[in-house]
C-alpha cells in the first residue's frame, strides 16, 4: 500500500500465508481492514466513524430528530460499511418507508436543510431497499413531487438539481430490473474489471453514464462500473408505474433551464436518461422520445443513455425513424468494453 501509495490493499498481492488473516482482521464489529471491493482492502481508520455515523442516523430517524441528516450534504460519498452497519441498526420498511410522510414533513427547515435532509434518505432507501412491490409504490410516491419543483413555493420549497438527481438515482436502484438491495450488488461489483465477464442468462451489463462520487474527489459523469439490467415479465401493476415514472422523468428533461451551475443540470439530465433505461415502459411514445433528443440541452451521454433505454425494449429493431433522423449521429462512441452486438446496433444508428 505504501510503496504505491495507494489507500488499497488487493488480495492478489498478499502472501497466501497472510490472506486469511488479513480477511479475519477484516471481521466487525471494530475491524482492523475494511474490504472496500471484492479483494480490496485499506485500513479501517475510518470504521470507528462508520459505525458512530450509522448510530448516530438510525437514532435520528427513529426520534425523527435531525442534526446530521439534514446538516451534511454528502451521504452519497459513503462507504458500503455504512451502510451495511446501518441496515443491521434499522428496518428498512419498519423504521423508514412506513413513516416516510413523517420523515419528510419539511416545516420549520430551511431550504438548504431540507435539501440535505431529502437528498440522503433517498440515498438511504436506494441502497437498502429490497424488491417489494409495496414498498417500490411508496418510495415512488414519495419521490415523484421533488422531482418537478422548481420554484420556492410548497412545503418543500426550492428543490436543487443536486437534490433531484440523487432522487433519480434512488428511483434507478429501487427498479425491478435492478440488483437488490444496492448494498448486496455493489459489495461484490468487482466483476466489471474483467471485459471477458459475460452476465448471466437475462442479465446485461450496460455501460451507461451516471453520475457517482464515491472513491472521487467530486462527482462526476462516468460509464464504469456498468449497471445490470434483469429482463423480467412486468405485471399490469409494474406497467402502470412505468407509464407514470416515465412521463416523469421525460418532464423533468424536457423542462431543465440552466438557472443553477451547469453541470449540476446535465448532470440532472444524465441521471434521468439512466432511470429511463429501467422505467420507460415497453411501448414508449416514439414521437416523445423522438422529440427530447432535439431538446436543445440533451448531451451526448444522455443520448447514449437512451440507445440503451431503446436497446432493452427493442433489441435489434429500434425503429428505423432514429437513424433516418439522425438523433444519435452526434452521440459519440460507446465505452470500450460494450458488447460488440451492441457497438454495432449503435453504429448503424449513427450512419
Amino acid at each position: 500500500m505504501l510503496q504505491e501509495r495507494s489507500d488499497l490493499l488487493t488480495a492478489d498481492k498478499v502472501p497466501d500465508e497472510l490472506l486469511a488473516l488479513l480477511r479475519q482482521l477484516s471481521c466487525y464489529p471494530f475491524a482492523l481492514f475494511v474490504e472496500e471491493l471484492k479483494d480490496a482492502y485499506s485500513f479501517s481508520h475510518q470504521s470507528l466513524r462508520e459505525f458512530v455515523l450509522a448510530w448516530c442516523v438510525a437514532k435520528e430517524i427513529r426520534s425523527r430528530s435531525f442534526d446530521l441528516l439534514k446538516s451534511s450534504s454528502s451521504f452519497d460519498y459513503e462507504g458500503h460499511e455504512f451502510y451495511d452497519r446501518l441496515r443491521v441498526l434499522l428496518e428498512v420498511k419498519k423504521d423508514v418507508i412506513d413513516h416516510l410522510p413523517h420523515i419528510l414533513d419539511l416545516h420549520g427547515l430551511t431550504e438548504g436543510e431540507r435539501n440535505h435532509l431529502i437528498r440522503n434518505l433517498f440515498e438511504m432507501l436506494g441502497e437498502l431497499s429490497p424488491n417489494d412491490e409495496d414498498h417500490v409504490q411508496r418510495v415512488v410516491n414519495s419521490a415523484l413531487p421533488y422531482l418537478k419543483q422548481r420554484s420556492g413555493k410548497g412545503k418543500a420549497g426550492y428543490i436543487t438539481f443536486k437534490t433531484r438527481y440523487n432522487i433519480l438515482r434512488c428511483l434507478e436502484r429501487i427498479h425491478w430490473s435492478a440488483p437488490t438491495p444496492y448494498i448486496d450488488h455493489i459489495k461484490n461489483f468487482s466483476w466489471w474489471k474483467d471485459s471477458n465477464c459475460r452476465p448471466p442468462r437475462n442479465e446485461y451489463y450496460l455501460y451507461a453514464y451516471t453520475v457517482r462520487g464515491f472513491h472521487r474527489p467530486k462527482q462526476e459523469a462516468t460509464a464504469i462500473p456498468p449497471i445490470v439490467y434483469r429482463k423480467a415479465k412486468r405485471s399490469a401493476w409494474m406497467k402502470a408505474l412505468e407509464e407514470t415514472v416515465s412521463n416523469n422523468l421525460i418532464s423533468v428533461i424536457e423542462e431543465i433551464k440552466g438557472h443553477e451551475i451547469p453541470e449540476d443540470g446535465c448532470f440532472l439530465g444524465i441521471n434521468c436518461t439512466l432511470a429511463l433505461i429501467r422505467w420507460l415502459p415497453k411501448n414508449p411514445d416514439l414521437d416523445r422520445i423522438a422529440s427530447l433528443m432535439q431538446v436543445r440541452h440533451m448531451d451526448w451521454r444522455m443520448k447514449q443513455n437512451l440507445f440503451y433505454a431503446l436497446l432493452m425494449r427493442y433489441g435489434r429493431q429500434i425503429p428505423e425513424r432514429f437513424r433516418k433522423q439522425g438523433l444519435f449521429r452526434d452521440a459519440g462512441e460507446l465505452h470500450e468494453n460494450t458488447p460488440d452486438e451492441a457497438k454495432e446496433i449503435f453504429r448503424y444508428l449513427r450512419t
